[in-house]
């Protein structure tokens, strides 16, 4: 059942903010920001670009000091030096003036209906949250044999089908998420303790805030024309990868909580061994039987279990 769709709710949406924070990628991001410059703009709309280099060492502001003379929209930028995916959103976020804050990633291809997608969602349904589409973008490699739809989500694809649907949230990526202001405005800034000196590894930055979100019972919708293809890299593709990222996936769970106790710490433990040991055995019968696409699975969730106990460990002697 869709979010209830009224006349009363149909008011134009008259400026979107689109964040963007980056990491030494220049070449992604200017290929993004060329994609960018193609999509299709209503004529009433404010439109901002802002995108915040986030502890760079490349030629990124270079690139972005080029890019502002010429590019066809509003195109701020800013230099932040901490490191960290939600330190760099922030900032952003401290700069948007839009009614509509999206946030996307530095290495997605954006589809030309995008905007217009997203619009039409946050003017016709009582929505607060719309989660983009998210389909995978093969530019260098082609997809290997054993992928299957389980491995492309832990690739950043999120692809519910061709129809607008409410979602339970946390459920939309980073990677093309957008936000009503008053969400924002209620919420405050993104949880930045997630990555910090002792959880360098990192992931689903995001989550912290859309579990906030739910909570505050804000509510999010599927919507497939706000469609963006998300750059798989080759190293991603094999199993140092899942492995790398189920790790930082139980760790930044971990890192969530504003505060650990005794008790907390030990549910985490008992549930995050039971989820290294269930899906330990999972990964043998995998090998055994020679599905590659059910190891790297298996092997994602056995990490995310050992993740989360070395992060308990570590706050616990942290704290």
């Amino acid at each position: 059942m869709l979010p209830q769709e009224s006349l009363a709710t149909k008011t134009r949406i008259k400026s979107v903010s689109i964040v963007i924070p980056t990491h030494n990628r220049k070449s992604l991001l200017q290929k993004s920001l060329d994609s960018f410059s193609q999509i299709e703009v209503p004529s009433y709309l404010a439109l901002e670009v802002i995108v915040t280099a986030n502890a760079c060492t490349d030629d990124t502001l270079s690139l972005l000091a080029d890019y502002q003379k010429t590019f066809p929209h509003t195109l701020k930028y800013f230099n932040e030096t901490r490191a960290g995916a939600n330190i760099a959103r922030n900032r952003s976020l401290q700069e948007a003036q839009g009614e509509i804050l999206a946030i996307v990633d530095d290495d997605v291809q954006f589809d030309k209906g995008w905007l217009i997608g997203l619009i039409e969602a946050f003017e016709n349904f009582c929505i607060d949250i719309v989660g983009g589409r998210v389909l995978l973008w093969w530019e260098v490699v082609a997809p290997p044999d054993w992928l299957n739809s389980k491995l492309e989500q832990l690739l950043s694809a999120y692809d519910l089908g061709d129809e607008v649907v409410p979602v339970d949230i946390p459920g939309p990526l980073a990677a093309n998420l957008a936000f009503r202001r008053s969400v924002y405005e209620q919420l405050g800034p993104m949880h930045t303790g997630i990555q910090n000196k002792n959880n360098k590894i990192n992931r689903g930055d995001e989550i912290e805030y859309l579990t906030r979100a739910k909570q505050a019972g804000f509510k999010a919708m599927y919507v497939p024309k706000a469609l963006v293809h998300h750059w798989v890299s080759p190293n991603k593709l094999n199993s140092d990868f899942f492995k790398v990222a189920g790790l930082g996936f139980g760790n930044s769970r971990v890192y969530m909580k504003e505060k650990i106790t005794v008790f907390n710490c030990l549910r985490s433990l008992i549930g995050f061994s039971y989820l290294a040991s269930r899906y330990a055995f999972a990964i043998l019968l995998a090998k055994s039987q020679r599905n590659k696409s059910a190891y790297l699975y298996n092997l994602y969730l056995c990490m995310v279990g050992v993740g989360g106990i070395q992060g308990t460990f570590n706050r616990l002697l942290n704290n």
